[in-house]
Parts: C-alpha cells; sequence; structure tokens
C-alpha cells in the first residue's frame, strides 16, 4: 500500500497548475532505437483503415494485434537499417548456431 500511496503523491507533485502532467524528459538509452512518441506520431488513421481492409473476413481482433505488430517491427527493422544498426548474414548465422547447439 506504501508504493501506492507513495505514487499518487508524486502524481500529484507532477501536475502543473494547468492540470496537465509535467512529466521529466527521459534520457535516451544508448544503442536503443528511440520511437517517436505518440504525440509526435504521424496521422496513421489512412493505414490503418487500409490495413484492416486487407483482414480476411471474420479477422479477430488477435489478427488485427498481429498485424499492427508486424507493421511496426518492420518500420522499426527499416529505420535501423537506414542508420546502419544491422548484421551481416555471417555473423546472424553464427548468433543463431550459437543460441541452438544442443549439447552432446
Amino acid at each position: 500500500m506504501r508504493t501506492l500511496r507513495h505514487a499518487a503523491e508524486r502524481l500529484a507533485a507532477a501536475q502543473s497548475t494547468d492540470g496537465r502532467l509535467a512529466l521529466p524528459e527521459l534520457a535516451p538509452l544508448p544503442g536503443v532505437a528511440q520511437v517517436p512518441l505518440m504525440a509526435d506520431a504521424p496521422d496513421i488513421r489512412d493505414d490503418a483503415k487500409r490495413l484492416i481492409e486487407h483482414l480476411p473476413a471474420g479477422a479477430s481482433w488477435d489478427d488485427l494485434a498481429y498485424e499492427v505488430y508486424v507493421r511496426q517491427a518492420i518500420e522499426q527493422g527499416l529505420a535501423d537499417a537506414d542508420v546502419g544498426r544491422t548484421v551481416d548474414h555471417e555473423a546472424a548465422l553464427a548468433r543463431v548456431r550459437t543460441r541452438i547447439r544442443r549439447p552432446a
């Protein structure tokens, strides 16, 4: 219960005079791609409509969530490649091989 009370106190202290939260800026983590805040993101409604229209009849919420996840993963991968965060094929294979080796 102490942590909940502490969180509520911190939340109340973070509110500015206009009622909005005044949260501190977080420092970026080294080596981690920065994702834009939702407020900074472009309008995605047209892309979302297109994605939904391409779902098969009878698609579930899980199907939609998966499609959104795949889309985001591809966009993040392309952004990483654009700035040179890549691994060559042989290095990737070496990583996979070390993880799937079974003890003799």
